[in-house]
């Protein structure tokens, strides 16, 4: 199954959409890699594809998982900072920062302390670390997890923290697979590539839905 997920396309590339990798439409080949490539500066994609082939070649060992990861991580950071990093847009922040400033350099302390809290006031406007937890970033997206899919990214955590993944390697394999799947389903979602992507994470690998994870089905001519 890993092999499959190495080598086979995340998404139906067959027109006829009569099953998994078929054939390849060059149409639709053409469309989805116009949506990847155009957005391929905007979210740094030259770094996270050579994180994600780091991860690919060391899948089996605690170093896949932590690079899948890694992935979804510096994923959701750059899509923060490119659509939602800011509580306020820049320029009705700029306009309100500037107002705080005039108040701070109006007040009767040291220098040295205005200094400080205007520097402070720089970094309100920035969204909390709570507010960046994955969850809160899929629930913007609308991207829904099922019990194993938060599951495989509790298992994440344990293994960077030191558990023992030979206790249950069948387990970490499978959340190793998960989490390169959720990335693969966020990636599509942020760049508008598909609706759809294949699930080889199920025995059958169904076509799901981008955002809710539910099953879609295809024709069976």
């Amino acid at each position: 199954m890993f092999l499959k997920m190495t080598t086979s396309p995340p998404v139906l590339l067959d027109s006829t959409r009569a099953g998994i990798v078929q054939r390849i439409t060059g149409t639709i080949l053409s469309a989805k890699l116009d949506k990847i490539y155009s957005n391929y500066e905007k979210y740094d994609l030259s770094y996270l594809f050579w994180l994600f082939w780091h991860a690919a070649c060391d899948d089996t060992s605690p170093n896949g998982i932590m690079l899948y990861a890694a992935c979804i991580e510096a994923l959701q950071k750059k899509y923060s900072d490119e659509n939602n990093g800011t509580i306020l847009a820049p320029k009705d922040w700029h306009a309100l920062l500037g107002e705080l400033k005039d108040k701070v350099l109006q007040v009767n302390m040291q220098e040295k302390l205005k200094n400080q809290l205007i520097t402070n006031l720089e970094l309100i406007n920035r969204r909390g670390l709570k507010q960046r937890k994955l969850d809160n970033f899929l629930d913007h997206l609308g991207l829904k997890l099922n019990r194993n899919e938060r599951e495989a990214w509790a298992h994440r955590h344990n293994v960077a923290h030191g558990d023992c993944i030979t206790a249950d390697y069948k387990a970490f394999m499978k959340a190793t697979k998960i989490l390169k799947t959720i990335f693969t389903r966020i990636l599509l979602c942020v760049t508008g590539a598909s609706d759809e992507y294949i699930d080889y994470c199920y025995e059958g690998c169904p076509i799901k839905n981008i955002k809710s994870g539910d099953e879609v089905q295809i024709n069976d001519n």
